[in-house]
């Protein structure tokens, strides 16, 4: 949002607690709706060094899902980038865009989850 489209939405009126609720409100909210095929905001540092930790990301896989092995790279319809951050595999039946949950684990990584799979990746934001 520029500043100009934050005056307009009267945003500038409220005071920081305020506007500190209204941007947990979005956050908590804006992951909870993965089908809309909406990109991530240019600000939106989650899964990198400088980001929040955060609850974690819910969004759907860009096109089909094969699984992962070595250094797979997650495209999601939100806009962001995970890359396979340690070793494994996991083979699936080439899923149209599942859902998938990153969540913070241990140590600032990131595990990466498909809905309908029992196992888990740890990934690293690239994108």
């Amino acid at each position: 949002m520029t500043a100009s489209e934050f005056s307009a939405a009267g945003l500038d009126k409220l005071t920081t607690e305020e506007l500190a609720a209204l941007n947990t409100w979005l956050r908590e909210r804006g992951a909870s709706r993965p089908a809309t095929g909406r990109t991530a905001p240019a600000d939106d540092r989650t899964g990198f060094r400088d980001g929040p930790d955060g609850s974690g990301v819910t969004s759907r896989i860009k096109g089909s899902f094969h699984g992962w092995s070595g250094s797979t790279r997650f495209v999601l319809e939100n806009g962001q980038v995970w890359q396979q951050a340690e070793s494994g595999s996991l083979r699936a039946a080439g899923e149209d865009s599942p859902l998938v949950r990153i969540e913070p684990a241990f140590m600032g990584s990131w595990r990466l989850q498909v809905e309908g799979y029992n196992q888990r990746v740890r990934v690293k934001r690239i994108e």
